[in-house]
């Protein structure tokens, strides 16, 4: 049984762009794909008590491939997300690993270049010197807003503000490259989508393996999952080796994304976070948090006590919380996230450093974020049960 290549055909709903659309929309259905377009049948009803945005964002997500056009107005601005529509739609596509291509208006794109894209550099790398971290897209909307609204920037013909942010945000904070539109002149779509083939065949041999790695994939976690339950049941005399135990979490224990939400339709990386570089273990003795061992790059050696009155501990503050969950502490000094936990008389410490494109100041207030972002990071929800199931096993 065949499967159509959904590809979705993402723009503002503008006059301009309308025989763009229904050329492409034309040519892939002669080509035996499913083309999804708003203005079409095959862009279907929303299912109950689903909004129009998430009606468009789940068909992003059901696509194949995604498809943006770009001239010069911008569509509806969702306050709560503080994004619009079409932006929303193109983030979706990114968070999904879509096969994505952009089509910009020639005169639009030309003034970009020419223009807007240095004004916004400055202005980024003016909005970070003053304030230690990078304004985010309302941010640089507001502000070519106010400078296009004061006669700074001249667009030929009407451009919406937003515009220059979306391109902004596409092209500068995101690296995509993008393909140049001239309107009223025929796009060749077979040729584009026969090179897409081209690119693709490459993949075709490797599709098995992928499969089977996937299923793999799905018996290791549950394999686990069984041994962490397991080894929280057994009671553990000692660790023989705790440096090198440590050493095996940290060298586990993955990089990965600080993603933050945008309203209720979707979410947009925020942040980096590096490999986790050191691990410590402390013990409860008396009034203070003794470290057991630690490993990796870190300034905690073996035997250091930490008072369990001393509210600038983290160590300290984990254990009185006495908080089931894992915790989340910063220091800006160093770049460096300490995700804690409490066990018993035991607190763990693992310390991953922020990516150098991150900053802890955007950071702030996003604690569940990051919390998320570390769990959700390769295997490393895996690794930490792991870790709270020998902690048990030690009491």
């Amino acid at each position: 049984m065949t499967v159509k290549c959904k590809v979705f055909i993402s723009s503002v709903g503008q006059d301009s762009l309308h025989p763009v659309r229904l050329s492409l929309y034309d040519a892939l259905n002669e080509l035996g794909h499913e083309p999804i377009m708003y203005e079409k049948p095959s862009f279907g009803p929303s299912i109950p008590g689903e909004s129009s945005v998430d009606h468009c964002l789940r068909l992003v997500r059901e696509s194949h491939m995604y498809l943006l056009f770009i001239h010069n107005k911008s569509g509806r601005y969702l306050p709560d997300a503080k994004r619009t529509v079409t932006h929303l739609e193109y983030i979706e596509a990114l968070s999904n690993r879509k096969f994505t291509q952009i089509f910009v208006e020639k005169t639009v794109l030309q003034f970009y270049f020419r223009d807007v894209q240095s004004q916004l550099n400055d202005y980024v790398a003016d909005y970070e010197q003053q304030h230690g971290y990078l304004p985010d897209i309302e941010q640089i909307y507001q502000y070519v807003q106010s400078i296009q609204e004061q006669g700074i920037l001249k667009p030929v013909g009407d451009v919406d503000p937003y515009v220059w942010a979306f391109l902004y945000d596409i092209l500068s904070i995101h690296k995509h490259l993008v393909k140049e539109l001239q309107l009223g002149v025929a796009t060749e779509w077979k040729s584009f989508f026969s090179d897409i083939l081209r690119q693709g065949i490459v993949l075709i041999p490797g599709r098995e393996k992928a499969v089977e790695n996937e299923r793999l994939a799905a018996s290791y976690q549950d394999f686990s999952e069984f041994v962490s339950a397991v080894t929280g049941m057994l009671k553990i005399e000692r660790v023989r080796n705790l440096r090198n135990f440590l050493a095996e979490i940290r060298s586990n224990l993955k990089g990965g994304e600080i993603a933050q939400t945008l309203g209720s339709y979707t979410h947009i990386v925020q942040g980096r976070f590096r490999d986790c570089s050191a691990v410590a273990l402390f013990k409860r003795r008396e009034q203070f948090m003794v470290c057991e061992e630690a490993d990796g790059r870190t300034s905690i050696s073996k035997g250091e006590t930490f008072d369990l009155s001393n509210p600038d501990s983290y160590v300290a503050v984990t254990y009185q919380l006495n908080d089931p969950n894992p915790l989340i502490f910063y220091k800006e000094s160093k770049q460096m996230l300490y995700f804690t936990l409490k066990e018993g008389e035991y607190v763990i410490s693992f310390q991953f450093p922020l990516d150098g494109g991150s900053r802890l100041q955007k950071l702030k207030g996003c604690e569940e974020h990051i919390f998320d972002g570390i769990m959700s990071a390769n295997g490393n929800t895996l690794v930490i049960r792991y870790v709270q199931s020998v902690l048990r096993g030690l009491q």
